[in-house]
Parts: structure tokens; sequence; C-alpha cells
């Protein structure tokens, strides 16, 4: 029977390729847009990378966050006290700081 922990880690993992696997795919496509010079399809694609960014990135961002809280609490108290989860933590703060 799978247990609890299992499902919550499964489930960040998959927030983690959403939230990697969209700003890798932003990048290339920002990039393959500026290299046109057509102001149009700049915007086009700036626009639908702003999108993207919201739901995509930013809903990867929260799944990562969540189930990474949920899985640590089901897997027993004593992960809080490890120093990857800190780290983690601390790291994801920093990058909400700095996106924010």
């Amino acid at each position: 029977m799978i247990n609890e922990y299992a499902i919550w880690k499964t489930i960040h993992i998959l927030g983690v390729v959403l939230f990697v696997g969209s700003v890798l795919t932003s990048t290339v496509w920002k990039a393959l847009a500026d290299r046109t010079g057509d102001p149009r399809i700049i915007a086009f694609a700036q626009r639908a990378l702003t999108l993207t960014d919201r739901f995509l990135t930013g809903g990867g961002a929260i799944l990562i966050l969540l189930t990474g809280l949920f899985a640590i609490e089901a897997a027993g108290t004593a992960y809080w006290n490890l120093l990857w989860v800190h780290l983690g933590l601390g790291l994801y703060t920093l990058i909400l700081v700095l996106y924010a």
C-alpha cells in the first residue's frame, strides 16, 4: 500500500518538473522571439510568457512549497530538524523575495 509520504513526494516532484520546465522553456521562447526582431512576435511571446509564468511557474512554485510541507509532516516531526529542510525553505524564501 502506498503511504501518505509517497503520495506527497510524488506530487512534489511533479511540481518541480512543472516549475523547472516552465522556466527553461520560457527562456528558450523569449530568446527565439527576440531573434526575429519583429515587435509583433516579441510582444506576443512576452504576453504568452507572462501568462505561463503566472500559472505554470507560479503554480509549480506553490505546489512545491505546499506538497513539500505536507510530505515533511507526513514523514514525521524529526524531518523538521534536518538541515536540508531548513536550507530548502531558506532558498525558497530567497527566490520568493527576489522574484516578487
